[in-house]
C-alpha cells in the first residue's frame, strides 16, 4: 500500500499541500540518516504544532538512486560513445559474437561473460560515485548485461530493460568501463550520458511500504 499525500493531508486535516510534502521530507531524512528501529524526529508538528512524532522503520524502503546530485555536473562520455550514429564510437568489442555501434550498441552473446569495454583512458576513479542514464532493449528470453570495471572486471551495476533507464555506482577502481553479458541474447543499447555524483550530497531516496499501524498516527502526531 502507498500513502499520497492527499490521504495524509485528510487523514490529518490538513488542507496545505507544501507543508505536508515538507513534513514527509522531514520524516524520510530523519530515518535515512538514523538505524533506529523507531525515529523520534524533533521537527515542527503542521496540526498542532508538536514537536514528536513516531514512525517505523520497517515501514520505509532505501531506493538506490540518489536524491540529490550534481546538476551542472561535467558530461564524462563523448558525444559519439553516447548516441551512437556513425560506427566511430570508443566502444571495442571483446568477445561478443555480434558487435555493431552504428546506430546502436547492438551485443550479441552466444554464453554468458562475453564482454565489449569502452576505450576511454580512466574514465572513472576509484572511489568516486557516478551516475549513467542509458536506453535498453533486451531480445531474448535469457538476455541479460551488467557494468563491470574493464581492469578488474568488478561489478558495478545491472543493466534493465527501458528507455531514460538510470544505475548510480561507486567505483572500485580507476578504470575504463565494459558491458557484460549475463544471459544468452541481444541488447540494444543507446542515449548514454555518465555523470560524477556530488558525495557531499549524496543521500539514499525513501518512501512508505506496506501498512502503517494506526498507533503512528494518534492525536500527537
Amino acid at each position: 500500500m502507498s500513502v499520497s499525500v492527499n490521504q495524509i493531508m485528510e487523514r490529518i486535516g490538513s488542507t496545505q499541500t507544501s507543508k505536508v510534502i515538507q513534513f514527509i521530507r522531514d520524516c524520510f531524512d530523519e530515518m535515512a540518516m538514523q538505524g533506529a528501529r523507531e525515529i523520534k524526529v524533533s521537527k515542527q508538528n503542521i496540526v498542532t504544532s508538536r514537536t514528536r512524532y513516531l514512525i517505523p522503520l520497517e515501514a520505509v524502503e532505501l531506493s538506490s538512486v540518489s536524491v540529490l546530485c550534481q546538476e551542472n555536473a561535467t558530461e564524462l562520455m563523448e558525444s559519439e560513445d553516447r548516441v551512437l550514429t556513425a560506427g566511430t564510437s570508443n566502444w571495442t568489442n571483446g568477445d561478443y559474437d555480434t558487435f555493431d555501434k552504428t546506430t546502436d550498441l547492438s551485443l550479441t552473446a552466444s554464453a554468458s561473460d562475453e564482454y565489449c569495454y569502452l576505450d576511454s583512458d580512466d574514465i572513472i576513479t576509484v572511489g568516486k560515485r557516478y551516475r549513467l542514464h542509458y536506453d535498453l532493449t533486451l531480445v531474448g528470453a535469457a538476455a541479460g548485461f551488467k557494468l563491470q570495471t574493464e581492469d578488474s572486471e568488478d561489478d558495478l551495476a545491472t543493466f534493465a530493460a527501458g528507455t531514460q533507464n538510470v544505475v548510480e555506482f561507486t567505483a572500485t577502481e580507476t578504470s575504463e568501463l565494459r558491458i557484460t553479458a549475463t544471459g544468452i541474447g541481444t541488447g540494444h543499447f543507446d542515449n548514454f550520458s555518465l555523470k560524477e555524483m556530488a558525495l557531499d550530497k549524496y543521500r539514499e531516496a525513501s518512501r512508505l511500504i506496506g501498512e502503517v499501524s494506526p498507533d503512528y498516527f494518534d492525536e500527537e502526531t
